[in-house]
């Protein structure tokens, strides 16, 4: 799992991964509230990104309450 800060004015590849383990990774942009509904609607059920959604969730929600 990685999870890395960007914002929207960065270029960000369509796909990723390293050609020569056979990696073929898409990348998708989704807003996290979105993301979120997708976990629970069972559109995401992959154990992974489910973890780095609510990781992400947990630290929009300590943001707020400093």
């Amino acid at each position: 799992m990685y999870v890395g800060d960007y914002d929207e004015f960065q270029a960000v590849p369509r796909t990723a991964g390293l050609e020569a383990e056979g990696e073929e990774t898409e990348v998708l942009e989704i807003p996290l509230e979105d993301a979120f509904s997708m976990i629970a609607d069972g559109d995401i059920v992959d154990m992974k990104t489910i973890i780095l959604i609510q990781a992400l969730m947990l630290e929009r929600l300590h943001k707020k309450q400093q």
